[in-house]
């Protein structure tokens, strides 16, 4: 059983009970009272797709997740908290959070993190992806270096528009590769504007590139939007050190390059022995 709605506004009966048979829950621009979304989804305990386009329509001041079959999850709006009370099952996470908010981090602790409070239990999570508001959504509060359990199911993590000037999106970045430990495959897309906080995000990397990150099975890195920004670049040093298997990086400038610049990219992937044994493509 299916349903989907779009441009209505829905208000549950006291009587409501559910639907016990529904597998799929399409919601496109659909109003519902917070609380009552929240029941509406326990109350269909074989859901196993999740589809809340609620983008242009309200706030959700939190989003309680209770779907112990629920396999794929795909979130686009405004939201100031998000928890998976119990999805056990889930493998699949696409979170579009607007409007972007700027935090700034701190030391993680398990009360207030929402890095742990959202993806703390997630372990048979496979594949996610995050925009930079929710790589910003998930800085609140502090980010640990790693979450208290590891994605160890995690294959495929998705990045986009992420700003490396930030360092709240950077130590998001960083927890979640250094997280999943079998991830295979990373796309990133960025975009750098005039980030204050610049410096603070690139000292950070640089110390970072001295520290293990277990990429013992990332052969596949996909970045796009790659303009040789400084933090970038020291992005790109630390990911070249950790993932020791990698065969294929592929790099998706966002500006004209002269040749000038081209050959100096290229030096910096020799002095790191990355060309000997691996296949890089730029465009």
């Amino acid at each position: 059983m299916h349903l989907f709605l779009a441009n209505v506004e829905v208000r549950l009966p006291s009587t409501f009970k559910g639907f016990r048979r529904l597998l799929s829950l399409d919601l496109n621009s659909v109003e519902f009272e917070p609380e009552e979304l929240n029941m509406f989804i326990s109350k269909c305990p074989m859901l196993e797709y999740i589809n809340l386009n609620l983008l242009t329509i309200f706030y959700l001041r939190h989003l309680e997740v209770d779907a112990p079959n629920l396999k794929s999850f795909c979130f686009k709006g405004a939201l100031t908290s998000i928890y998976f009370k119990n999805a056990s099952c889930l493998r699949e996470i696409s979170i579009t959070c607007y409007p972007i908010f700027r935090h700034t981090t701190s030391e993680a602790g398990d009360d207030d993190s929402n890095m742990i409070k959202v993806l703390g239990q997630l372990s048979s999570l496979t594949r996610l992806y995050c925009d930079h508001g929710f790589l910003q959504f998930l800085a609140k509060g502090g980010v640990p270096q790693k979450l208290p359990v590891n994605l160890n199911s995690m294959r495929y993590l998705l990045l986009d528009i992420t700003d490396f000037g930030f360092k709240d999106q950077v130590c998001s970045v960083l927890c979640l590769i250094r997280s999943s430990p079998n991830l295979q495959s990373l796309q990133i897309t960025s975009a750098n504007g005039s980030a204050p906080d610049m410096m603070s995000a690139t000292q950070f990397l640089r110390a970072e590139q001295e520290n293990e990150i277990p990429l013992c099975r990332l052969d596949n890195v996909t970045m796009r939007g790659f303009t040789c920004w400084i933090p970038e670049m020291e992005f790109l040093k630390l990911l070249l050190l950790a993932a020791t298997v990698l065969r294929r990086l592929e790099i998706h400038f966002a500006i004209y390059l002269s040749e000038v610049e081209r050959r100096e990219f290229s030096q910096l992937l020799i002095v790191m022995k990355y060309v000997i044994s691996r296949h890089i493509f730029v465009f």
